[in-house]
């Protein structure tokens, strides 16, 4: 069937406020357009965004490819409780916010008159996500039309087995309704090349083949023909690559036979000024900075994510962790998903199975993230249940659980099977509420010094081994030496650090790189996100020292890479322990706060802010952390040493009175010789404000992006990052303003709008192409500065 983009034409309004009509875009994050609110039932989880009850509504008039054919709609996600009616008349319904779902439209539609598609999204009962979710119909909504005899949509399922001759086998599993006599040819793409084919066949083998991996992310297409008579009836085209995938506790990981270490961070589904929209260039972007940044692999935390997204990943060369679920039938939040489990995850897992089965990127799924029914024997059930539907949908992908053992440890348990509630533990206060709590920093920093206590204990065993013996890999969020302990017990058991600390890679890729015991780690987080706000951040002095911030604390301050694209100290660290980098580098704790009552976080290694640009601060004590692999490293300020230090665990801290110049820092080892240097400069002469857009050209379909970057910048491109100030944002031409917003974490900042104020010294602005050729001009604005502006030609 031939899939049609159905995203325009839409308008949206609040539930019963008709008078608000506004015409939209799909994808749509109606949460982000909502004002933030102090007092909302959400709170810190979604950073102080409301829910709300949104109504879309599109008028079409069926053209004539649509007449005497099948149609089928579909929505690639809409957050959430979801009702969708054709003229009036409800055609369907969905419950779970993160999965695609289909409905046969073709004998409802009036083929010569307008249709009024109208969807309800309720997302008023909150909270019933920890996480900044967004609200509407923020994936894409497509349209798959064809003849009675047609290939249904993800009908085209192509199976790969890599044989010992170097031969792969291609088992393609085609569903599809046949009508008439219909032969089906398929035909293997490679670089525009038909390289192997088959009629009336489903086995196909290619001599040779280009294998698939993170490091070479070699794509074939799969084009599916069917024919009545030598007439096309139907054709369709899928992706996919050839990779084998295999885990053993000797070994590990093994990809196409080689061994390989998971570099990899979690993360979440928004787009950080965008809200929850799925754009396709915000997906890719976000694919390429991780990549750039030293990761191989992301952990889709937690839930399925966009098609867009694995489409990247697949390009681009990153392994997927594709996770199914954040709770079972135990509730985390009030309203969430807990409450329609029971009757909806064997459809919901499926839709996600079936979206992502061409996708060589998906090298596993998660089946459940720090599932407090894990406790319970029931559990083991649901898991045999879980892995049968995949398997029994011919999907051989690794399986894993990742569980928490504090909050597996902590909970009550049920003797109730799978089918029978137990409202009194299924409705309990969860471990979260101890984080919510102002203890929330104290309890997890004891929980992380009691982990190995933990994880020794026989009830640890007791409460997750039913679950374990399901799945092929144990999953382990926060268990540092929990891999090596149960090694000992379970000596055939492959292990993954599933969430960490950044902290805990420094033991976790020795460990990996010399063992079969545990096969990657996968850090909290590799890019920042909205809500869970601001658990990440360090605070000062008197500031708030919950876990949670109250509002106006917006982000996460998790990220390795901000809410802008931009790396952080972290990523360094991570790429020195890696051995991506062999060069020092140079982080100065920020000059701004009162550092000397610092209440660190367990989710960041390091506060600091790689300037030496911190004009205004003459003769204050600065602290720089010198992060390197190496022996030892010498600081040097305008040419004057100021030490030569030992390096341990990675660092080595340095004290000097800021004056402005030039920072270097040298790596030597442990014969004295140097083998690296990095220098930062201080900045100098009257300050800029400049406007840099990541691409000059864009295409001028109205899903492209142009990400502008916002900076104080001196003549040298130094940027200072102690004279913030507020900005504005005009766009003119062929473009429209979507938002702009800065990396700080504790904001008042609403990004639908075209005002903010820089961070360090940095700020970004979005803007969608209208979907005409042409030009696009950027004009950035502030008191006391000349404008700046930047021009997109739009093609």
């Amino acid at each position: 069937m031939k899939r049609i983009n159905f995203c325009s034409g839409f308008c949206y309004y609040p539930y019963g406020r008709e008078d608000k009509s506004k015409e939209i875009m799909i994808p749509h994050d109606a949460m982000i357009n909502e004002k933030r609110d102090p007092s909302c039932d959400n709170k810190y989880n979604t950073g102080y965004y409301p829910g709300g009850k949104y109504i879309y509504k599109k008028t079409f008039h069926p053209d004539d490819e649509m007449k005497d054919k099948c149609v089928i709609l579909e929505f690639e996600g809409i957050y959430r409780n979801s009702i969708i009616y054709l003229n009036g008349e409800e055609i369907g319904s969905h419950k779970y916010g993160f999965s695609q779902f289909m409905i046969d439209i073709t004998t409802k539609l009036k083929l010569e008159e307008d249709n009024i598609l109208t969807v309800v999204v309720s997302n008023d009962k909150c909270p019933n996500n920890r996480w900044y979710s967004g609200s509407g119909i923020y994936r894409p909504v497509n349209l798959y039309v064809g003849e009675k005899t047609h290939i249904n949509p993800y009908g085209i399922k192509v199976k790969t087995d890599i044989q010992p001759d170097n031969v792969a086998q291609l088992t393609i599993d085609i569903s599809k309704e046949i009508h008439d006599d219909c032969e089906t040819v398929i035909e293997i793409i490679d670089d525009n090349h038909i390289v192997a084919s088959t009629n009336n066949g489903n086995v196909i083998h290619i001599s040779s083949p280009k294998l698939w991996s993170a490091d070479e992310p070699n794509l074939y297409d799969c084009r599916v023909t069917l024919k009545i008579n030598n007439k096309i009836i139907d054709e369709d085209t899928v992706r996919f690559g050839i990779r084998d995938v295999s885990c053993n506790s000797s070994c590990g990981l093994l990809i196409n036979g080689d061994k390989t270490f998971l570099n990899g961070g979690c993360i979440h589904h928004d787009n950080g000024i965008l809200g929850a929209a799925a754009y396709r260039d915000a997906e890719y972007r976000k694919v390429k900075r991780i990549k750039k940044a030293g990761f191989n692999a992301i952990r889709c935390a937690h839930n399925p994510f966009s098609r867009a997204f694995l489409d990247a990943c697949d390009e681009i060369g990153i392994y997927v962790m594709e996770e199914a679920f954040d709770m079972w039938f135990m509730h985390k939040t009030t309203y969430d998903y807990a409450s329609d489990f029971r009757e909806n995850y064997e459809d919901d897992l499926r839709r996600m199975v079936l979206k992502d089965y061409n996708h060589p990127s998906v090298i596993m799924y998660s089946i459940g993230n720090e599932i407090a029914d894990t406790a319970s024997k029931r559990a083991g059930d649901l898991a045999r249940s879980m892995v049968d539907i995949i398997r029994g949908m011919g999907d051989d992908r690794l399986i894993t659980h990742c569980v928490n053992s504090a909050s597996v440890l902590a909970v009550e348990v049920t003797d109730k099977g799978i089918d029978e509630a137990d409202d009194k533990v299924e409705n309990a206060a969860g471990m979260n509420l101890l984080l919510e709590s102002p203890m929330g920093n104290t309890i997890a920093d004891l929980a992380d010094k009691l982990m190995p206590i933990l994880t020794r204990l026989p009830s640890s065993d007791n409460r997750t081994n039913h679950v374990y013996d399901k799945v092929d890999i144990a999953g382990m969020n926060y268990c540092l030496e929990g891999p090596l302990h149960f090694h000992k017990k379970y000596p055939n058991r492959v292990f993954l650090a599933s969430e960490t600390y950044p902290k805990d890679i420094s033991y976790n890729y020795p460990l990996s790189m010399k063992s079969g015991v545990q096969i990657g780690d996968f850090v909290w987080t590799a890019w920042e996100y909205i809500g869970e706000a601001s658990g990440g951040i360090y605070t000062y002095g008197d500031e708030e020292k919950s876990l949670y911030k109250s509002y106006p604390a917006l982000l996460g301050g998790y990220g390795h890479i901000d809410i802008t694209g931009f790396f952080t100290p972290q990523v360094y660290y991570r790429q020195i322990v890696c051995g991506l980098r062999t060069d020092p580098f140079i982080s100065v704790r920020p000059m701004d706060k009162e550092i000397n009552r610092t209440h660190k976080s367990l989710w960041r290694v390091d506060d600091g802010i790689s300037s030496w640009a911190w004009n205004g601060y003459e003769g204050k004590e600065a602290v720089i952390n010198v992060w390197a692999n190496c022996d030892a490293v010498g600081l040097y300020l305008n040419k004057k040493r100021i030490a030569v230090k030992k390096v341990r665990h990675y660092k080595a801290t340095f004290k000097t009175k800021w004056q402005p110049g030039t920072l270097v820092a040298v790596a030597y080892d442990k014969q004295g010789r140097r083998i690296g240097v990095s220098a930062l400069r201080s900045a100098r002469g009257e300050t800029e404000l400049i406007i840099k857009p990541e691409k000059k050209t864009i295409n001028a379909r109205e899903h492209s992006l142009i990400y502008a970057n916002i900076a104080l910048r001196d003549k040298k491109g130094i940027t200072h990052v102690s004279c913030d100030t507020d900005i504005k944002v005009k766009v003119e031409g062929e473009g429209v303003l979507m938002g702009c917003g800065s990396a700080n974490a504790i904001t008042e900042d609403e990004y639908i709008t075209d005002t903010t104020k820089t961070y360090y010294g940095r700020a970004q602005a979005i803007v969608r192409a209208t979907g005409k050729a042409g030009n696009v001009k950027i004009t950035v604005s502030a008191d006391g500065y000349k404008e700046a502006t930047c021009n997109v030609t739009v093609r």
